[in-house]
């Protein structure tokens, strides 16, 4: 989540900093920026649950929606009891980020491994799934 967002914002010329790792040291007070804040997906959903019970909160991984977007989608429309019939056209790609020339770093990896070590282990309780992909990749 990290590292997209920061090449994005690389591309766009808004980041003038150079590595994810510089990012990641300094403070992201800047929500343009927020390279870190917005990753603690546990977090994140732990403000939904004091709002919403669980049942009223479903969470998707990106993993599954390439796996089998349509899938993804019957399963959403399921939960939000709505045509689950429906099969939208994906022949399609919009919002497509061009491919990269700057992979992930092995210490750009292992920053943001440590970083939200605990926040993915929380995320795994909330949800219910595996999530050790995310620290052994």
């Amino acid at each position: 989540r990290a590292h997209s967002h920061f090449l994005m914002r690389k591309r766009q010329g808004k980041e003038t900093r150079e590595t994810l790792e510089e990012c990641l040291q300094i403070d992201d007070l800047d929500p343009m920026r927020s390279y870190k804040s917005r990753g603690f997906y546990g977090e994140q959903l732990e403000r939904y649950r004091k709002q919403f019970p669980m049942e009223q909160i479903h969470v998707f991984l990106y993993e599954d929606f390439l796996e089998d977007p349509l899938q993804v989608c019957k399963e959403c429309s399921q939960f939000l009891d709505v045509d689950d019939t429906f099969t939208p056209d994906m022949s399609e790609k919009h919002n497509v980020n061009p491919s990269t020339s700057s992979p992930m770093s092995d210490a750009e990896k292992a920053l943001l491994q440590d970083l939200y070590r605990e926040d993915i282990k929380l995320t795994e309780n909330i949800i219910g799934r595996d999530l050790s992909a995310w620290l052994n990749d």
